[in-house]
């Protein structure tokens, strides 16, 4: 075979640099100022995704959870992402008492905690956090309750 096609040439090309999966949607992130008054404006809460570079689990919540199309859409629609490299704004991290990565939590538009959670989460579970914000239940209930209530259940989760 002398020539390769248009479509093989791209295949190739993907081979060869080592490219990963390509995703139609990613997270529109935010930075912390800009996310806030984005918030405040659309009345909508804020998620915000401190990490580290160092960290393993970051690594692997940004690839495995916050790439998965249905989260990254998710976070779109309804809420406000905000990204905070803790290696890039130490004081920002001090103000916001972060004692780990991955450190992922729910801040109403006027940065009330909603709900925070350490470490890696899947995709599934996510989706799961995600619906406990965005429709209100937390104002009734923890996110426990809400859990074994199943009212997730009734909800679309994550795309594959």
């Amino acid at each position: 075979m002398k020539y390769l096609t248009g479509l093989g040439c791209y295949l190739f090309f993907l081979l060869v640099s080592g490219a990963g999966p390509v995703y139609a949607e990613s997270v529109l992130w935010q930075d912390w100022k800009t996310g806030l008054n984005l918030a405040r404006q659309k009345q909508r809460p804020i998620y915000v995704f401190i990490k580290s570079d160092h960290c393993p689990h970051c690594v692997k919540m940004e690839k495995e959870t916050l790439l998965n199309p249905g989260v990254a859409d998710t976070l779109n629609r309804d809420f406000i992402p905000v990204l905070i490299d803790a290696d890039q704004d130490r004081p920002l991290i001090k103000k916001l008492g972060c004692k780990g990565y991955p450190d992922s939590r729910f801040l109403s538009p006027d940065e009330k905690t909603i709900f925070q959670f350490y470490g890696f989460q899947g995709p599934d579970v996510f989706a799961i956090f995600l619906k406990y914000v965005a429709s209100g239940s937390y104002e009734t209930m923890d996110v426990m309750a809400y859990f074994k209530s199943g009212k997730w259940k009734n909800r679309a989760g994550p795309k594959e």
